[in-house]
């Protein structure tokens, strides 16, 4: 054993220097990985409220189909309300002409306040831009801006929808997936450095007093690669399970949304089995929401009534219930369970985005094994 740690202490460069490259290489890797991710994340919180103002959008814009005018929205303060109760984690939610000028809002020292110019989308304002990325969302002073027009019934823009937050809503999930990394490297650290050093007697030769450089070299190469390969292996898996649990987040938004607008309906004396055109409803939800496949309403005893796609399906749907890909919710009017709404999250649509996940992991793996190449053929010439 004291020839074994003599061996070490001789040669220590070595480990040191294998230490180092490892944990160069799981940060390049950690990095790369986290930037990758980060977009998408960011995009996907951000959508649950840009799918939240949609829905406010549409009722505002059915109300005007049918003569009301924006500047005189009766009743549009009461929406406003309603929707900082289902997005409570929302700064303001605001409602302007096309210029800017603030018609109604959460805040009123904003009525009649001109949103600055900057923050709009040029469309929104009527001008012309060269740039194809004109987006509807932007970031300023710590504060996101969330911007959806809306039209009159000659499809003409009218006004808009401005939806603020903190960025804090955004930044504190990023900040733990960080941490989550962090950990993860220093576990992975650690267990490749265990192994590195309990190997290292395999890699003296006692005749000469030295280290077989080859033999180094390709432990070296082995015991990194391992180490990038697990750590890219935890990092597919715990973004998987983040981005179901947001497509979970704004299902759930949506139904809750939908529930509200049928519930009304019912506690007015309509009967669940005579909602008029409530498949149209369904439908274009279903349409503009990529991530949902079909949504149904049935009865109380789970017979079907209507759906967004005419899909022959056995009812009740129950599997995969547990697995977040069907949520299902009750319809209730005056509390006595009228129906239930089902939605089903779209299996391909998950997949596409975690094949999209994967295939960035992979591109950030092998750029550190080639970064690790490198260093370890440096290595080799100069130690």
């Amino acid at each position: 054993m004291n020839n074994y740690f003599n061996i070490l202490k001789n040669n220590w460069k070595f480990f040191v220097i294998a230490i180092g490259i490892l944990i160069v290489a799981n940060t390049f890797n950690g990095i790369l990985s986290i930037s990758s991710f980060e977009k998408m994340y960011t995009d996907s919180v951000l959508s649950i409220y840009r799918d939240a103002a949609v829905n406010l959008k549409r009722t505002i814009e059915l109300s005007i189909k049918f003569g009301k005018q924006l500047h005189e929205f009766y009743g549009i303060n009461m929406l406003l309300e309603q929707f900082k109760e289902e997005n409570s984690n929302i700064t303001d939610i605001s409602i302007a002409r096309p210029g800017g000028e603030i018609l109604y809002s959460l805040d009123s020292a904003k009525v009649h306040t001109v949103i600055p110019s900057n923050l709009i989308p040029d469309y929104l304002q009527g001008k012309e831009t060269l740039c194809k990325y004109n987006p509807e969302k932007k970031l300023h002073d710590g504060m996101y801006y969330i911007f959806l027009e809306i039209r009159d019934k000659k499809k003409e823009i009218t006004g808009m929808i401005n939806v603020t937050f903190k960025e804090s809503l955004v930044k504190q999930p990023l900040n733990l997936i960080i941490q989550w990394n962090l950990k993860k490297l220093a576990k992975t650290t650690l267990v490749v450095s265990v192994l590195l050093f309990s190997s290292m007697v395999w890699l003296f030769d006692f005749s000469t007093g030295r280290f077989q450089r080859k033999r180094l070299y390709c432990l070296l190469f082995l015991f990194l690669c391992l180490g990038q390969m697990i750590y890219s292996y935890y990092s597919i898996t715990y973004f998987h399970e983040k981005y179901v649990g947001i497509i979970h987040l704004k299902t759930l938004g949506i139904q809750n949304q939908l529930t509200t607008e049928i519930e009304k309906f019912l506690t007015a004396g309509i009967n669940i089995c005579k909602l008029n055109k409530i498949d149209e409803r369904l439908k274009s939800i279903a349409d503009s929401t990529p991530y949902i496949d079909n949504i149904n309403v049935l009865n109380k005893d789970m017979q079907l009534l209507c759906s967004a796609y005419d899909k022959h399906e056995d009812f009740p749907i129950k599997n995969n219930m547990e697995s977040k890909q069907i949520l299902q919710g009750t319809l209730k009017s005056k509390e006595l369970i009228s129906g239930h709404i089902q939605i089903q999250i779209s299996k391909s649509a998950i997949q596409k985005k975690i094949f999209e996940i994967i295939m960035d992991s992979v591109t950030v793996l092998l750029i550190s094994l080639v970064f690790i190449t490198e260093l370890l053929f440096f290595m080799f010439i100069f130690i």
